[in-house]
């Protein structure tokens, strides 16, 4: 369709052509700032990691759809694009662990372990890894996240439950989780750690009382009301089998 002069469709005036010129300067623009991500150290830095992220998105979605060749183009490719920060190699490797993949994972276990910066991607991964049975690859997650943050109460709880539900170096788990309830008194999903790690180690007095403890303070959560009915279970039976008989009112 052609316009006409008196359609409306062609600018007329000095109005009309601010507004062609304004249209114009605003496609220069956008030339400008994709030649800046195109040609500029920073912009390809950039440029790189919006496709990396883009890569291993796709990755996530592939093992998704069971698809793990497909899942591993996609990783290799954000791998390579990747800038440090991003953290590409432990996310991928979480990612397979999650999955019960952990030989697809183990190629980019080293590459984690040297350039993740991340405490807690760190506890996450060493706990994908104790729960896949794969404990030396394990502890040396722990080892980074630890060094990396040991004052942080996000981290000192992921690697303290996880060795509770592994059950496995049960009283450094202890001591983990009451450092970080030190930094975070308040912190119920820690209270509820502490507690597991006493349900554990057969310390069901302990455990009963930090898991009630929990439970009220998140009312509904099904992770912690499973504690709390395991660790009143075992403490009925023992106090049964001593002839105590169960807690008043419990």
């Amino acid at each position: 369709m052609s316009a006409s002069l008196d359609s409306g469709m062609v600018p007329e005036g000095a109005a009309g052509w601010r507004h062609s010129w304004d249209r114009y300067l605003a496609a220069l623009l956008v030339l400008a700032a994709f030649a800046w991500l195109v040609h500029s150290g920073e912009g390809r830095l950039m440029w790189r990691g919006y496709w990396a992220q883009r890569h291993l998105r796709a990755g996530l979605e592939a093992l998704r759809a069971a698809q793990p060749r497909a899942a591993e183009r996609h990783f290799a490719a954000a791998q390579t694009m990747a800038s440090r920060g991003q953290n590409v190699a432990a996310t991928t490797a979480l990612a397979y662990l999650a999955y019960g993949l952990p030989d697809a994972a183990r190629p980019y276990l080293k590459a984690a372990l040297e350039s993740t910066r991340d405490p807690l991607l760190l506890a996450a991964v060493g706990n994908e890894l104790l729960q896949s049975g794969l404990r030396a690859d394990a502890e040396a997650a722990f080892a980074r996240a630890l060094e990396a943050g040991k004052s942080d109460a996000e981290v000192l709880n992921t690697v303290g439950y996880a060795y509770a539900v592994a059950g496995v170096e049960l009283p450094r788990a202890e001591t983990l989780l009451k450092e970080a309830l030190e930094l975070q008194p308040r912190a119920p999903h820690i209270v509820d750690s502490l507690g597991w790690v006493y349900f554990k180690m057969g310390r069901f007095e302990q455990a009963v009382p930090l898991l009630e403890q929990a439970a009220r303070a998140m009312p509904g959560n099904p992770e912690v009301l499973e504690h709390l009915r395991a660790a009143r279970r075992a403490l009925h039976q023992q106090q049964a089998a001593s002839g105590q008989g169960a807690r008043p009112g419990k």
